[in-house]
Formats: C-alpha cells, sequence, structure tokens
C-alpha cells in the first residue's frame, strides 16, 4: 500500500541522508506493543505504515515544521500523556477515540478516529483532511502542509 515511499527508508538515524522524506524501520514487536496497550484499536492502514514503511519525517529538508509520522512509542506515550507530552494541552481537546499519529510540531497534532461515523477520518483540530491515513499519506507526499489549506 505503502511502497511508493520505500526509496526514503534509512538503516538508522545516524545514516548520512539527502532525501526527500526520511523513515526508519520499526521492529514488529513495537507494534504488537502497542497494539496491546490500545487494547486492538491500531487503524489497519497505520499498522502498514509502521510494518511497510516505518516512521519518520515528510519533506525533511524543509525545516519549518517537524511533519512527523510518529513511531509507536510516540503514539503511546501522547495517548497516555507521558515523556514530552506530559504537559500538552491539546491532549485536553481530544476524544478517547482520537488517535494522534502525526506531529507537524510540538503542540500540534494530527488525529485519527479509532470509532464512531468518522471511523478512520483524519483530522486536524475539528477539520476533517483526508477519510484515511492512506489518503492522508498520498496528500501528504504529494504537497507539504496541505492540510493548513
Amino acid at each position: 500500500m505503502f511502497e511508493f515511499l520505500e526509496e526514503y527508508v534509512v538503516a538508522d538515524e545516524f545514516e548520512d541522508h539527502d532525501k526527500k522524506h526520511t523513515f526508519y524501520p520499526i521492529k514488529e514487536e513495537e507494534i504488537d506493543q502497542l497494539k496491546s496497550n490500545l487494547e486492538g484499536e491500531l487503524p489497519y492502514e497505520l499498522v502498514l505504515f509502521y510494518q511497510e514503511i516505518g516512521y519518520g519525517y515528510f519533506y525533511d529538508e524543509d525545516g519549518c515544521f517537524t511533519d512527523l509520522l510518529m513511531n509507536p512509542k510516540q503514539v503511546m506515550e501522547f495517548k497516555l500523556g507521558k515523556g514530552n507530552y506530559e504537559y500538552s494541552e491539546e491532549r485536553e481537546h481530544l476524544d478517547n477515540c482520537d488517535l494522534v499519529f502525526f506531529e507537524i510540531d510540538a503542540d500540534f497534532h494530527i488525529y485519527v478516529k479509532l470509532s464512531g461515523k468518522q471511523q478512520g477520518s483524519v483530522f486536524l483540530g475539528k477539520r476533517k483532511i483526508a477519510d484515511s491515513i492512506k489518503e492522508f499519506v498520498d496528500k501528504v507526499t504529494r504537497t507539504s502542509n496541505y492540510f493548513f489549506g
């Protein structure tokens, strides 16, 4: 599903690269841990992205925003309000059925609905920006920060 991004996967964070996007592989155990912590509520397309590509940065060279598809540990820390996200005011505005998976910058995130009528849809604040994670990835790959338009 996300094979078109394979050319941007690097072996590790210390590898020197000069790529439009930069992604790092994820171990299956990390995905399983997140699934377990979320009691199976991990969107299928996010699991596929993790398995096929990993996690990492879109438009790594622009420097304006982080544009990070978060790794499983970051997703869980945000959900639980731990680590860098312990004092995130943004968490107060999310429902239990919202799962943050993309960091625009430290205090600005994109989430996917885990249940309800909008299940699988991707949101920035209260605005729906994609019908699925696949659509979101397709759009953000073509146009940096399309979600602000």
